[in-house]
């Protein structure tokens, strides 16, 4: 059963990710890191970007210079069209065959941004980790000392959270503590485990 896992940023996706990938068991994927894997140098997803992106985004060694191209796209949807241009499909054609050759009985992959780039319709189940745009802008801030008005050019480009939570056929509410999302992990593992019992079809 392939299950994918959203949510916006500063909901905690990864942290409940692995509670659960460790409960049912799953293999877990993170398509972010396949991302950062990509744009290594002379990786394919860092020869898409040389192509298209001007040379004040790579250093002097080829490097590409993460951080400049973050704070751009941040600001320029042109740019990060582009970046998603390159780096999707080649993520899709990753992932893809790595689920096939896999025998696990449950596969979790965690996708940012499923629905906002139509990935939904590939999986059995979507699972959407949940908190309030604001109580996720005041953890990222905390976490990765960004400036507010970055964190919400972001998530202007995102579905928003409850939008979110209203497409996925189950939803983690992780607005409290670790005690009450690995309360709601319990719970999803056993609907979960029921669906596959079931041919796949899917049961809230």
């Amino acid at each position: 059963m392939n299950i994918a896992m959203t949510g916006s940023i500063g909901a905690g996706k990864s942290t409940v990710a692995a509670m659960l990938a460790g409960l049912l068991p799953a293999l877990l994927i993170d398509t972010d890191q396949i991302c950062r894997r990509l744009m290594a140098t002379h990786e394919a997803g860092w020869r898409g970007l040389r192509a298209v992106f001007p040379r004040s985004f790579f250093a002097d060694n080829g490097e590409l210079r993460r951080a400049a191209l973050r704070q751009a796209v941040f600001f320029d949807d042109g740019l990060r069209r582009q970046l998603e241009g390159v780096l999707h499909p080649l993520v899709a054609a990753e992932l893809e065959p790595r689920l096939a050759a896999n025998d696990a009985e449950f596969h979790l992959v965690e996708v940012p941004l499923l629905f906002e780039i139509g990935w939904q319709h590939r999986f059995d189940a979507v699972v959407a980790v949940y908190i309030p745009e604001e109580a996720g802008i005041e953890r990222v801030a905390a976490r990765d000392r960004v400036s507010v008005e970055q964190i919400r050019k972001i998530l202007a480009a995102q579905l928003p959270a409850d939008d979110k939570a209203a497409r996925a056929d189950w939803v983690i509410d992780n607005r409290g503590d670790m005690a009450a999302s690995f309360t709601q992990a319990l719970w999803l593992v056993a609907a979960l485990r029921r669906a596959a019992a079931d041919n796949g079809r899917k049961c809230r």
